[in-house]
């Protein structure tokens, strides 16, 4: 099975529409959120699926806190 994604916008702003792309390209890097959208069961599973991935890409963008602080 394949994963497509469909990015649709208005002309008005393109910026939009790479930032997304850029994010897809992002999630898609290490194979977990492919993988996942595969073996989704249901539009719920897929949606579970890609929120646990943002978040894992959320967490690993984001600085690192120093301990105790």
């Amino acid at each position: 099975m394949h994963v497509i994604f469909l990015l649709v916008g208005g002309r008005e702003s393109p910026g939009v529409q790479l930032k997304a792309l850029a994010r897809i390209a992002r999630l898609t890097k290490h194979g977990e959120l492919v993988a996942g959208l595969r073996g989704a069961r249901s539009p719920a599973e897929a949606l579970r699926v890609i929120e646990r991935e943002e978040a894992r890409e959320d967490e690993l963008a984001s600085p690192a806190r120093p301990a105790g602080g």
